[in-house]
């Protein structure tokens, strides 16, 4: 759909173009329309059934209608069609009736689309007159002999019930369908119903009018013009005034269909699911008995519409010549005459309609994304087929000369005029359908990429820099109306709201029936297994489409199918098994045969590897599309802890406990087993895993515990984290820490393959441990500290959404801690002091100390009030670390010291008080770093940098801190 335009052409002046007679001609006689003749229904699965009339009584057959008579002969700015004028005021031909049949007069309207968009409206009035042609009367007696003829030699044959009344023309009247037309450039519908009422109540008057019938005809073909914007006008009919009305400039366009009428038909409920429908550009068919009724409807549609227009397919009333139209790729609203005497109570809609067998109406409305649609006869279906089949087995030049055609329709293919869309210009057409698709997931694919990629994907030329900035959500959620599109591409028959999850329930289906395993059916997916890990690592997990869908299934939260599909297409891609999964799905070709159609996307074999394929390079990088969006789940993780054996216990006698935590929350203290260093747990989905912490009571003899990393893995998406460690955890070794909290870093799959893993977006970083003190120059100190807060720096400048964790850059490999460990390191005297390691806590500690014992005996009375504070607030936060109840050891408190004095804005104010403690001359040496005052100053205004943020810290490294 698109928005109205204010810069229309300018619409003639007059207020109708042409008037129109239709009836029989009697130089050509009867002309049986086996088009027109053509009947259409809705069978119980949802198929249209067409079939022909030629076996039923000659009074109930169709026949060719002409145009018997038209004035003006042609309108410079709207050519006469004849063609879609003929068949518009008689969509099912000339019918018959005899005096005992009911010749109550009809009127209907319809509308003409032309190739530029604009729509020319036509009111017809349909009426029966008597035939006087003795040939037509003699034609038909000839007919109804030989119908008896026939139903006498197939007396038990059941089309022999079709047959209603009878014609004898020397007892009989016959009278034939006819018609009076208006054509007008605008829908003055009530206007247009009481003129031509009026001109047929002149006609079969006994009294002739005041003036020659001619004389009213020419005076509203040329003498009434349209009214002008806001103002009425009243023109003289044959018998009575008329009154039409234009809306003004500011006023809401013309509508002089009721909308009243609209809503009454369908109810409020259907026709705010047919509008919806609308909305979403589907494929709408309307259903009914009477003409007009369906032209009521699809204006009230279109009405409702504003300020857009529906820009696609247009046809509310379709001539039975045309069915064709309802093969077409594309979006349409379309209106269809159902058959007389139609049992509508055993018709079952599909679930877009919740059918109300309590509605006054008779109108039934239809919503279907693809028809089915059988041919009318043996020739045609044959015909037909062989056109499909000739353009499906196409040469590539020839293939491409009929998309250049397709192409080259433009316009008419959103607006075609009713002669357009033959079966051979639907299967171009198709094709076009077909490579727009292919294109559409090739420009999403890429997109996505180059937004996950950012500017290191622009510098190779694969977008814009502009392009950054969409939101990820949002590529995603376009990328699942992409598939339910291509999977809703010629369906045999729609089975619920999600075409894609219909179609992956038919496949677990299948597999059911063929095994009693499933799961089986995919081989395993293998996680990496590093060199530096012990024989105890993450057990396999088994991964399959079918296991996924289950996954999905249990989600109560979901609660449609659409929401089903594509929860499925986020966990796919979060997997990194969405184009495996639907190649899987789509290998079984039986299936896929049986769901849709030949022309359908799905069978279309090199597109379909072309699909597969740009799906697949969504591997490249990371997602967690599926994580991030469904919060609330409960999630199963499995958690392993993976000792050093070669140095130290593969088992404690303490009781060991761990505690998960990611960006969504935390899973609580759990205890492990004693002797086991496998276990699983379910907890409400904690989205991006950040930190593990990992502690014992240091209780039994064996209390020291040498731990090598962490491995915890999300059972339903897979994502496995490592927790890196390297260190005791027990009393008397290493800092004396009996609990850690370790940063956690995604594990690439086994699966990916080097180019992969060359263009994946950065991993997270690791937890601190005493491998990464690498002895460092002061020039590579104060480049890492730089760095550190650069870091931290960019992670405020992104938007929110892409920003990551704050945990690493604080704490991880190469953070802000890690730096000022270095710095605090170098020139630091920890040669062993009676046996016992000393650490950068020791430093602080001691100088606290002194702090303390100075102030009480008086030696800070001298220094300035704000230097008092600082003392103050150092001391404060020194105390309220070491008194915590949480045995996290020295490296683990000085940790906890920068993340604090980082968070609120105390770092570069303690860091002179230190360096002026006389103790630094006890622990360090004359080069140190740390006592260089140059250096030092650099370092203060590097950390300054850091106060015009809000640092948050996660729970986890705060935990049992009432700061």
């Amino acid at each position: 759909m698109s928005g109205t335009s204010a810069g229309s052409a300018a619409v003639p002046c007059r207020f109708a173009h042409y008037f129109v007679i239709c009836g029989i001609d009697t130089e050509t006689g009867l002309e049986p329309d086996e088009l027109a003749g053509i009947g259409a229904e809705l069978s119980t699965d949802h198929h249209l059934v067409v079939s022909e009339n030629f076996e039923q009584s000659p009074l109930k057959r169709t026949f060719k209608s002409k145009v018997l008579a038209r004035y003006p002969e042609n309108v410079e700015w709207n050519p006469f069609d004849q063609d879609a004028v003929n068949m518009l005021c008689m969509p099912k031909g000339l019918s018959f009736r005899t005096q005992a049949d009911q010749r109550e007069p009809q009127f209907h309207s319809f509308i003409i689309t032309k190739e530029d968009g604009s729509r020319t409206y036509g009111f017809v009035h349909t009426f029966y007159e008597e035939v006087t042609s003795p040939q037509i009367c003699s034609a038909m007696q000839t007919l109804y002999q030989m119908h008896n003829a026939e139903q006498t030699n197939a007396a038990s044959s059941s089309s022999s019930s079709s047959s209603t009344g009878s014609y004898d023309s020397s007892r009989d009247t016959l009278y034939v369908s006819k018609a009076l037309c208006l054509i007008t450039p605008m829908p003055f519908m009530h206007a247009c119903r009481r003129f031509l009422a009026q001109m047929h109540s002149a006609v079969i008057a006994a009294t002739a009018p005041p003036l020659p019938l001619e004389s009213y005809v020419y005076n509203i073909l040329y003498e009434v013009p349209l009214p002008a914007l806001g103002r009425s006008l009243k023109f003289h009919g044959i018998y009575e005034p008329i009154v039409c009305q234009r809306p003004g400039p500011g006023e809401l366009p013309l509508a002089d269909f009721p909308l009243a009428e609209a809503f009454s038909l369908l109810g409020v409920e259907n026709l705010v699911q047919v509008f919806t429908c609308t909305l979403l550009e589907m494929q709408i068919l309307l259903y009914s008995q009477d003409y007009q009724r369906l032209m009521t409807v699809a204006e009230g549609i279109t009405t409702l519409l504003f300020p857009f227009q529906w820009q696609h397919v247009y046809v509310p009333i379709l001539p039975a010549s045309l069915l064709h139209f309802l093969d077409a790729p594309v979006p349409y609203l379309m209106g269809l005459q159902s058959k007389e005497g139609t049992d509508r109570s055993k018709l079952e809609l599909p679930q877009e309609v919740q059918h109300q067998p309590g509605l006054r109406s008779i109108f039934t409305a239809c919503l279907f994304c693809r028809w089915c649609h059988k041919a009318t006869t043996a020739q045609r279906r044959k015909d037909r087929h062989r056109q499909q089949t000739e353009h499906l087995t196409l040469d590539n030049d020839l293939k491409e000369k009929y998309m250049q055609e397709a192409r080259s329709l433009g316009k008419n293919l959103r607006q075609p005029k009713l002669s357009d869309l033959s079966p051979a210009v639907i299967a171009q057409t198709n094709w076009k359908f077909v490579e727009g698709l292919l294109k559409e997931c090739r420009m999403k694919t890429k997109r996505m990429l180059v937004e996950k990629m950012g500017r290191e994907a622009v510098e190779l030329g694969h977008g814009e820099a502009s392009i950054t900035g969409l939101e990820e959500n949002t590529l995603i959620a376009s990328l699942c109306d992409l598939l339910e599109r291509i999977w809703s591409h010629g369906l045999q028959v729609k089975q619920g709201k999600s075409a894609l999850w219909s179609h992956l329930l038919h496949y677990q289906s299948h597999v059911k029936a063929s095994t009693k395993n499933p799961s089986l059916l995919v081989a395993p997916r293998f996680l990496e297994r590093r060199k530096s890990d012990s024989s105890i690592a993450m057990p396999s997990l088994r991964v399959s489409l079918i296991q996924d869908m289950r996954h999905i299934q249990s989600m109560s939260e979901i609660k449609t199918d659409v929401g089903r599909a594509r929860a499925w297409i986020r966990l796919s891609l979060e997997k990194k098994l969405l184009s495996q999964h639907l190649k899987q799905l789509l290998s079984r070709q039986a299936l896929t045969k049986k769901l849709y159609k030949r022309y359908a996307f799905l069978r279309c074999e090199e597109e379909k590897e072309q699909f597969l394929f740009h799906l697949l390079s969504l591997n490249a990088v990371d997602y967690f599309c599926f994580t991030s969006v469904f919060t609330t789940i409960m999630i199963p993780y499995r958690v392993v802890i993976i000792p050093i054996k070669k140095l130290s216990n593969a088992m404690t006698t303490s009781n060991p406990w761990v505690c998960v935590s990611g960006e969504l929350g935390d899973s609580g203290i759990m205890q492990i087993p004693k002797n086991v260093l496998e276990m699983t747990f379910d907890c409400q989905n904690l989205g991006k895993l950040t930190t593990v912490q990992l502690g014992h009571d240091n209780a039994g003899l064996l209390a020291k515990w040498l731990v090598d990393c962490v491995m915890v893995r999300n059972e339903i998406t897979g994502h496995t984290y490592r927790f890196p460690c390297g260190r005791w955890l027990g009393k008397g070794v290493d800092d004396g820490s009996l609990e850690r909290v370790l940063i956690g870093e995604l594990v690439l799959p086994s699966g990916e393959d080097d180019s992969a893993r060359a263009c994946r977006t950065p991993p997270l970083q690791r937890s601190p441990s005493q491998g990464r003190r690498i002895k460092l120059n002061s020039a590579q100190i104060q480049e890492g500290i730089g760095e550190a807060v650069n870091n931290i720096i960019k992670h405020f400048h992104k938007p929110e959404k892409e920003r990551g964790s704050l945990t690493v850059l604080l704490c991880g490999e190469n953070s802000l801690v890690a730096a000022l460990e270095q710095f605090f390191h170098h020139g630091f005297k920890s040669a062993r002091l009676f046996q016992k390691t000393v650490f950068v806590w020791d430093f602080v500690e001691k100088a606290v100390a002194y702090m303390e014992s100075a102030d009480q005996v008086g030696d800070l009375q001298e220094t300035t009030e704000a230097m008092k504070m600082t003392c103050q607030s150092l001391c404060h936060y020194f105390n309220a670390i070491n008194s915590t109840s949480r045995n996290i050891g020295k490296d683990g408190k000085f940790q906890l010291l920068v993340c604090l004095g980082a968070r609120d804005r105390l770092l570069p104010q303690w860091l002179p008080l230190l360096v002026e403690c006389p103790v630094i001359l006890q622990m360090y040496e004359d080069t140190a770093m740390l006592r260089d005052p140059s250096t030092l100053n650099t370092l203060i205004s590097v950390l300054e940098a850091l106060h015009d943020f809000s640092i948050t810290l996660e729970a986890s490294l705060v935990k049992g801190i009432n700061l």
